[in-house]
């Protein structure tokens, strides 16, 4: 694929963008295929270390922040006599149902977010269980008690190390759920017949 038919096909798929988003994108990656063919580079060797395009569409369109998606969308919006005074005598109808769902979406998000707190307070809680069980072995004169608190160590520990990459790898996976989510409300917002549409 040469330059021109590159920059064509990313235009089109940015279409949805705002123009100064969409000229700066295209702006960038031309100016890059044009440094990589004065580095010695031919335009098609240029145009294809940039990687696919659905990478670089992806990419754009996740760094675009949604504050100017939405203000695109918004004063894309020709609103007639007829909406505006809809939208003002339903106000004490779509108001408090807007925020009701906006407080039930919150609440998910952040009982999504607890169960990898209480993950992490469990490998917590484990883990000074085995300190403190340590702590208690060299504190304790009684033989028969050093040995239970040498066994609480030992088992606590063990749990300690089984959870910790448990414990990271809860994390990542909610943190790649909520990157996802993030990407499909932006791209929601991009569409035609999105949101706000």
């Amino acid at each position: 694929m040469n330059k021109h038919d590159f920059l064509n096909e990313l235009s089109s798929r940015l279409a949805r963008l705002p123009d100064t988003e969409r000229d700066k994108a295209y702006a960038f990656y031309a100016e890059i295929i044009d440094d990589s063919m004065e580095d010695g580079m031919s335009e098609e060797e240029a145009v294809g270390k940039l990687g696919s395009l659905d990478e670089i569409t992806e990419r754009i369109i996740a760094e675009v922040p949604m504050s100017t998606i939405i203000k695109h969308r918004v004063a894309g919006k020709n609103r007639g006599l007829y909406m505006v005074l809809l939208l003002i005598c339903g106000f004490p109808i779509w108001f408090p149902i807007l925020i009701s769902l906006f407080s039930v979406l919150l609440t998910l998000f952040i009982v999504f977010w607890i169960v990898d707190l209480v993950v992490w307070v469990v490998f917590g809680s484990v883990a000074a269980a085995a300190v403190g069980s340590c702590i208690g072995f060299f504190l304790n004169p009684e033989f028969g008690m050093r040995l239970l608190l040498l066994g609480g160590a030992l088992a606590c520990s063990g749990c300690a190390i089984l959870l910790f990459p448990a414990s990271v790898s809860v994390t990542k996976q909610f943190a790649l759920i909520t990157c996802q989510l993030w990407m499909k409300l932006k791209n929601a917002m991009l569409k035609k017949g999105g949101i706000l549409q």
